[in-house]
C-alpha cells in the first residue's frame, strides 16, 4: 500500500512539473524564439494592437503575430498575471470584433487568440 502511494506521489509530482514547463513563455523574446523554432514567420506589433487596446483602456506590455502555412496566433503580452485576468474581457471582444473564430485564452501574462493550432502551438 504504501508503495502504491509513493508512486502516485511521484506521478502527481510529475505531472505538475510537466505543466509548469509546458506553459506559456515567460518573455516577449522567448515567445518569438518559441514559435521560430515551430517555423512561424513572428512580426512583433508595437503599434495597431497596444494602441487599439488603449482606446479600451488596456495596457500591455508587448504583442507580436506569429503565421504559419494559413495558422496564426496574437498573443499580447501584460505587465503581470492580474493584469492580464483584468484585460481578458476587452481583448476578447477586440478579437471578436476583428475576425477571431476562436475564443481568446489567457495563460499567464498572456492573452492570446487566433487558429486553434497556432494556439496550441503558442500555449
Amino acid at each position: 500500500m504504501r508503495k502504491a502511494l509513493r508512486l502516485t506521489s511521484i506521478a502527481v509530482v510529475l505531472m505538475a512539473l510537466l505543466a509548469l514547463v509546458s506553459c506559456a513563455p515567460k518573455d516577449l523574446d522567448s515567445a518569438i524564439k518559441k514559435m521560430e523554432k515551430k517555423d512561424y514567420v513572428c512580426v512583433e506589433d508595437k503599434v495597431i494592437i497596444p494602441t487599439a487596446l488603449k482606446l479600451v483602456k488596456v495596457e500591455c506590455e508587448a504583442c507580436f503575430n506569429a503565421t504559419k502555412d494559413g495558422e496564426s496566433v496574437t498573443a499580447i503580452l501584460f505587465a503581470d498575471n492580474k493584469t492580464a485576468s483584468d484585460s481578458y474581457e476587452a481583448v476578447k471582444n477586440y478579437a471578436e470584433e476583428h475576425g477571431s473564430k476562436t475564443e481568446a485564452k489567457k495563460a499567464g501574462k498572456w492573452i492570446y487568440y487566433g487558429t486553434e493550432k497556432a494556439m496550441k502551438d503558442f500555449a
